[in-house]
């Protein structure tokens, strides 16, 4: 529905080589290589942000296990961007799927894309972060 997501020029092909194998072994059936590429994503913090949302839009959500899986990578983005979302609906793996919720879903990515959008760069990423979390405290 919304293409490949747009690398920021600021990660160069080889991290992006990087974080794209670490997106190989993520899996809708789970498994330890997909939990812990999972959890290295979120370690590469903003790069694997990316890695996470090529995954997203890429997932069928009219399918409940898509979907599901769905809902853990957008945890993982929360983790990453120190608390935004983008309201995913929670899905069960064996849930009959509501269309309109599959689309709901489904438009989360297109935010999370928009919202990548305007991090053209770790830095910038880092700085908006920082201003949340004091935002927060106060």
């Amino acid at each position: 529905m919304y293409g490949e997501p747009q690398w920021p020029e600021s990660i160069d092909a080889a991290k992006k080589a990087e974080i794209m194998d670490m997106v190989s072994d993520l899996d809708v059936d789970g498994g330890i290589r997909s939990i812990r590429a999972k959890a290295k994503l979120v370690k590469a913090g903003y790069s694997g942000l990316f890695g996470i949302i090529d995954t997203l839009s890429k997932l069928d959500y009219r399918q409940p296990g898509d979907a599901a899986f769905g809902f853990e990578l957008n945890k993982a983005l929360e983790d990453i961007t120190g608390g935004l979302n983008a309201r995913y609906a929670a899905v069960q793996a064996d849930e009959e799927m509501d269309p309109a919720k599959a689309l709901w879903n489904t438009k989360t990515v297109g935010a999370w894309m928009k919202l990548a959008a305007t991090w053209p760069d770790e830095a910038t990423f880092a700085a908006k972060k920082r201003a949340r979390a004091k935002a927060k405290k106060n």
